[in-house]
């Protein structure tokens, strides 16, 4: 991990690209949370190693059609929904960090559950545990990372918990790709399995963090107003407007697991590690781009970066459809192209619309706005495998097309509601507009 130049504090440092990123706040300061990186490493690491198979596993080794194994999974992903705002409940009142470890433990569970599953029962009832894990994950740790970021950095240390997730991400998909390409598919089963060790090892290296929050981040609901209730959500038109254009648009989140291996597959006739080979591209990119790509937007308004990046889905859209009209190499080249710029767009929305929502937060009730905001990317992946699944059997293109359809009306939603966000909660607050404040004690 890079450390922050020695003598920023003090004042002589010559200007270089580094410290450039560190004042404009395009690096965050990570000092006393390594450990807490570390284990995001870790638990990424073995998702990237079962993540594009997720839905490819069950068909294999079930023998089940793909219809009814897709509308399971979205069976299972949609009922473990209700639990979303009680993840966030439970993250306001237990704290982020404990809530993290216990998604950790329960995830470790229902993947080592994965390989006895051999019926829709068996299929609905795993799957229903690492989504009921999934929810409390997704509800605490964006509020982990928001309590532990210092001003102006809420975007950075997103983007680098996003670089970071795709370099673990990204070399076990690398792994998991070598690992199918030698022994077929009879290394699912291995592969889930890993993915649950790792899990468990995550949640043990969260539980010995210390967690020291920064010092309070200047956001949207700053000010001298009255405590805020749950009432306070949902009256929040800005949060109400971005929750509805981020369901339509997290339905591309769904692209790269429930349709990209069964279209690499069944329609370019490649082989089946084709499937993680994109996964790994993807993951590759958003590792080496993802802080400049967000160091690059700091000045942009949040709402228009995110808009941006619809633009490049839908465009990934169509490079990936394109490759129905070739085969070989060349399909598998606009495949590629078309995962290259889906990252580039995913660079985009994904850290600009987490640091919208702890921006339009209050403190108390972060946890609760986080897991309201996660429950957009559940539903896309809880319809996903249901709808990808019926329209693939029906005709596969129209998979891709129905996607291009709702990432488009969610853009329009979020271009036409622009007005209802707040100055504060649109922009970053730059380091260097802050206050100065006396040197902390260090532990």
């Amino acid at each position: 991990m890079t450390q922050a130049p020695a003598a920023r504090a003090g004042g002589s440092l010559p200007a270089t690209v580094l410290s450039r990123f560190f004042d404009t706040g395009s690096l965050p300061d990570t000092r006393g949370h390594r450990l807490l990186v570390g284990a995001l490493s870790v638990d990424t690491l073995g998702v990237g190693l079962f993540l594009p198979l997720a839905f490819y596993f069950f068909t294999v080794t079930t023998g089940l059609p793909v219809a009814g194994v897709g509308l399971t999974i979205s069976a299972a992903t949609l009922g473990a929904l209700a639990l979303g705002p009680f993840g966030g409940l439970l993250t306001d009142r237990l704290g982020a960090k404990r809530t993290v470890v216990l998604s950790n433990l329960l995830s470790a569970a229902g993947y080592a559950c994965y390989p006895l599953a051999d019926s829709y029962l068996g299929i609905l009832g795993c799957v229903a545990l690492v989504m009921t894990a999934d929810r409390l994950y997704f509800a605490s740790w964006p509020t982990l990372i928001t309590s532990v970021s210092r001003p102006g950095q809420l975007d950075s240390w997103f983007a680098l918990v996003q670089a970071v997730s795709a370099g673990s991400l990204g070399t076990g998909a690398l792994v998991s790709t070598v690992f199918l390409a030698n022994h077929g598919t009879g290394a699912l089963r291995v592969i889930v399995l890993v993915n649950a060790a790792t899990c468990l090892l995550a949640g043990v290296l969260i539980a010995c963090c210390r967690v020291t929050p920064a010092p309070a981040t200047a956001t949207a609901s700053d000010g001298a107003a009255p405590r805020a209730t749950r009432r306070h959500v949902f009256a929040d038109r800005a949060f109400r407007r971005l929750i509805l254009a981020q369901l339509l648009i997290a339905a591309a989140w769904t692209v790269p697991a429930a349709f990209l291996p069964l279209y690499l597959t069944r329609v370019l006739h490649l082989g089946q590690w084709y499937a993680t080979l994109v996964f790994a591209v993807n993951y590759l990119l958003l590792f080496v781009a993802q802080l400049w790509v967000t160091h690059r937007v700091r000045r942009a308004r949040r709402t228009r970066v995110v808009l941006g990046g619809t633009g490049l889905l839908l465009t990934s859209l169509a490079l990936t459809s394109c490759a129905a009209g070739f085969s070989g190499w060349l399909a598998a080249a606009c495949v590629l192209a078309g995962v290259a710029v889906y990252s580039f767009g995913e660079m985009l929305v994904s850290p600009s619309s987490y640091a919208l929502v702890a921006a339009l937060a209050p403190d108390e009730l972060r946890g609760f706005y986080m897991s309201l905001f996660q429950m957009t990317g559940a539903i896309a992946f809880g319809i996903g495998p249901g709808v990808a699944g019926l329209l693939f059997d029906l005709a596969p293109l129209a998979v891709p097309a129905a996607v291009a359809g709702c990432v488009l009306a969610g853009a329009a939603l979020l271009y036409l509601g622009e007005g209802l966000f707040p100055a504060l909660a649109q922009r970053r607050t730059e380091p260097a507009e802050l206050p100065v404040e006396p040197s902390p004690v260090t532990s």
